[in-house]
């Protein structure tokens, strides 16, 4: 497949399940689970697209009966991975949108005990959408089904940041905006998108951490405190509040503090913000 911009997919949750710490270390890729196959080769992209593609209704289909459409090409990565673990096609050139190559592609996390896989998979039309997708399968000898979407998102608008499957459980991160930090965590309504705080899928501040369904803390992303436009006064004057939350975040780790919190650390940083930002208004 193409290159194109991926963010990490991988990570290893090292606190202990009791402390619920969302502490994290990434790695670029992880061995995959070999038994992720069919007929002694990986399980076909086509098959995971027709239970994942958008538009589509089907929930299983048949790992005998995914055939290439003419509108998409096979590539190295139908059988052997890209060097982030994803397994492949791309739409033919005809079909390419203005900003890049369209392309489906999966990548098997892992395996649950009950016997269902884990899989991140992830799709482009062409512009500047990656769209993310996080979902439990079931393999037989036969066919691929799908189980549940866990999330899904498209680049720092809920795209996938880590993923890993451990036992029975499925612990990941995804990508939060301003404006996300302070209404996932706070669990309320507090700020509008794009009038307080900034909201587009290029805004990545934060990560939001999950096991399984359940929201276990948070961790700030600081690379984005040095970007040139973050610190732009005609691009922060568009949001009611964004000067005053990247100061904020910029003297919190300044200050050293922790980056991976638990919900408690989280909350106290939203209600921070709230005592900064909001209530001197």
């Amino acid at each position: 497949m193409s290159k194109r911009f991926r963010f990490f997919s991988v990570f290893v949750f090292i606190a202990g399940i009791v402390a619920v710490s969302s502490a994290y270390y990434f790695k670029k890729s992880q061995p995959l689970p070999d038994t992720f196959m069919h007929q002694g080769k990986p399980v076909d992209a086509m098959c995971v697209y027709k239970i994942m593609g958008s538009g589509t209704n089907d929930r299983t289909t048949r790992l005998d009966d995914c055939l290439l459409p003419e509108t998409m090409i096979s590539s190295d990565n139908r059988w052997a991975p890209d060097d982030q673990g994803f397994f492949g096609y791309e739409y033919n050139a005809e079909e390419a949108g203005l900003m890049g190559v369209p392309y489906t592609s999966y990548k098997p996390v892992g395996k649950l005990l009950n016997g269902d896989f884990v899989i991140f998979n992830q799709e482009s039309g062409g512009g500047t959408g990656i769209f993310d997708t996080i979902a439990v399968v079931r393999l037989t000898n036969h066919t691929l089904s799908l189980k549940k979407v866990l999330t899904g998102g498209d680049r720092c608008n809920g795209g996938v940041f880590a993923v890993k499957a451990e036992g029975d459980d499925v612990f990941y991160s995804v990508f939060m905006t301003p404006a996300d930090i302070v209404n996932v965590i706070s669990g309320k309504e507090i700020i509008v998108p794009y009038d307080d705080l900034e909201s587009s899928a290029a805004s990545c501040y934060a990560a939001a951490n999950y096991k399984n369904d359940e929201l276990v803390g948070m961790t700030l992303l600081t690379d984005i405190l040095d970007q040139n436009a973050q610190s732009d006064e005609e691009w922060v004057s568009q949001y009611r509040h964004q000067k005053c939350f990247n100061q904020y975040m910029g003297d919190y780790v300044a200050a050293r503090k922790p980056l991976d919190m638990d919900m408690t650390l989280a909350r106290e940083f939203v209600r921070g913000f709230d005592v900064t930002c909001l209530e001197k208004k």
